[in-house]
């Protein structure tokens, strides 16, 4: 590699154009058996798990490796991308499109606020160059939401967490919690980036039954979970406004790998087990892997209550 460390490689456009050209190809009558077969379905999977490779890369600092990981991470887009060119819903094209536009929009304090505006920015933000990192992550959560009620006037702030997600970190969909003290009264509100409230939890004094109530951006009772004092493992049961069992959460603290049931059918699952993430310190509800499954619909309360519950399993259970 000969080129100014920093600068954009000279020959990625045309190396991204065959990377593409190839996946048609795969794709295409006379392709590979497996490429031609495989759907947006069973896809999925493959793609989580290439999203777990590049964060083990990082973690142990295999640079090199980690280049050949975002390698395999990329296939899944192109993958995707090839699919929807061939169901006529998207090409890459539009993928990029989108990135592109996304990008000028959201970044007003360095490509401009005309570029921002003609990108389709309509919020009034602090576009003042040289602002501080903090600015610039308060004005993207302020952007993003304009573009949503631009296109949905009724848009929640839980809209945008998806039904299957890697992490409840700082730089996914739900954020940050407050500090609490075991066996005493807490309220957890889970924000966004620039300080916008999705969702609250919270609990009175616990004597003998820990009871946690699960209230929406807009501080609606959805729900409750509760446990017994003293019950024995992983487990408390989730319940909608008039204490009827929504799911159950069970679990066991040596695999760290609990399950929201209902009845006999899985809502979802969480784990603590970041496929080799060996420095993985599992101390908070930051680290956890939630999946939800895709049965429970977007508004169904049930999915913010699994949520609640999961940002709230290192308090509750572990009293």
């Amino acid at each position: 590699m000969n080129q100014e460390k920093g600068a954009p490689p000279t020959d990625a456009g045309a190396l991204f154009q065959e990377s593409v050209a190839i996946m048609a190809q795969l794709r295409a009558p006379g392709g590979c058996p497996w490429d031609r077969e495989q759907t947006f379905a069973t896809i999925r999977r493959y793609t989580l798990e290439e999203t777990y490779e590049v964060l083990d890369a990082i973690e142990r600092e295999h640079w090199s490796h980690l280049a050949e990981e975002l390698g395999d991470l990329l296939l899944q887009v192109l993958f995707y991308a090839q699919m929807g060119h061939e169901a006529g819903y998207f090409s890459i094209v539009d993928v990029l499109g989108h990135l592109n536009r996304k990008l000028i929009r959201r970044h007003p304090h360095v490509f401009g606020e005309e570029a921002s505006a003609a990108a389709g920015n309509r919020a009034e933000v602090d576009a003042t160059t040289g602002i501080e990192a903090t600015r610039v992550l308060a004005n993207w959560e302020v952007i993003k939401r304009a573009e949503k009620s631009q296109n949905d006037s009724s848009a929640s702030l839980l809209d945008d967490v998806p039904r299957s997600f890697p992490a409840l970190l700082e730089a996914t969909k739900l954020l940050r919690f407050t500090n609490y003290k075991r066996m005493t009264p807490f309220q957890v509100e889970v924000r966004t980036p620039a300080g916008q409230k999705v969702l609250t939890v919270k609990r009175g004094i616990s004597l003998v039954l820990s009871k946690v109530e699960v209230l929406d951006e807009n501080d609606r009772l959805v729900g409750y979970f509760k446990q017994k004092l003293f019950s024995i493992g992983g487990r408390f049961d989730v319940l909608d406004t008039q204490d009827r069992v929504v799911c159950t959460l069970q679990g066991t603290w040596t695999s760290w790998d609990f399950r929201f049931m209902k009845g006999d059918r899985q809502l979802a699952s969480v784990s603590k087990k970041w496929a080799g993430l060996g420095k993985e310190l599992f101390t908070s509800a930051d680290n956890y892997m939630l999946s939800i499954d895709d049965a429970v619909a977007a508004d169904d309360p049930a999915r913010i209550l699994i949520v609640a519950a999961v940002m709230c399993i290192d308090m509750v259970l572990k009293e």
